[in-house]
């Protein structure tokens, strides 16, 4: 990302399971804002998102129809050249979906206790090209202990033309994301919404404690 990269602070809660009138009370406190530091080493292979097939040319998009307005980007933002947000796993992210005010995301924190594989996304909404954008994930630390890095992975929810209103429909599809790919660089036009997927495998002996980290 030119000079320098995003750097997201994350914050992952993890607690032993007891019973329920014995469960202490976690408060998260504060995190640093996003901001611009220098690009960290990367080792990690490049894994592009797969190559799609040709729609038949007698098949009618039929797009998603975004009626949010368009986001007002703050100065920062504009420097990025994008801006963050999140929504429920629940809810989709269309190529041109365009982000929410109360979507906006400056941290992300999770709850999670010893042996759970716990989800945390966000979008990428850019205002300009990422050529080559990658994300990655630092391990999780506090006074307690770590969760590594390698217990964390990174998935692109990558866009696939698919039938419309129903798989089975044979003459109108959409653009629709549809695969989660574990793809560590991906170039993206303006205007493209991109949806990261990460997941955290908590170890079984974790202690508890408030864990943080970085994604850059």
């Amino acid at each position: 990302m030119m000079r320098g990269v995003m750097i997201l602070s994350l914050a992952v809660i993890t607690a032993f399971v007891a019973p329920f009138s014995t469960l202490p009370r976690v408060w998260a406190a504060p995190l640093p804002a996003i901001g611009l530091a220098p690009k960290p080493p990367d080792r990690t292979p490049d894994r592009r998102a797969r190559r799609q097939p040709t729609v038949p040319s007698t098949y009618q998009e039929m797009p998603f129809i975004e009626t949010a307005a368009e986001p007002e980007l703050t100065p920062a933002e504009k420097q990025r050249g994008y801006l963050l947000f999140r929504r429920p796993i629940t809810e989709p992210v269309y190529p041109n979906s365009r982000p929410r005010a109360h979507e906006r995301l400056e941290q992300l924190v999770a709850f999670a206790t010893p042996g759970e594989f716990e989800p945390l996304t966000f979008s990428i909404y850019p205002v300009r090209k990422l050529q080559n954008l990658k994300v990655r994930c630092s391990s999780l630390t506090c006074d307690a202990g770590e969760i590594p890095a390698s217990e964390i992975t990174v998935r692109l929810a990558t866009y696939w033309n698919v039938g419309y209103p129903r798989y089975t429909s044979r003459s109108t599809y959409r653009r629709t994301p549809e695969l989660l790919e574990r793809v560590s660089v991906h170039t993206s036009p303006p205007g493209e919404c991109q949806r990261y997927w990460s997941q955290v495998r908590v170890p079984g002996d974790a202690k508890p404690g408030l864990y943080r980290g970085t994604v850059s």
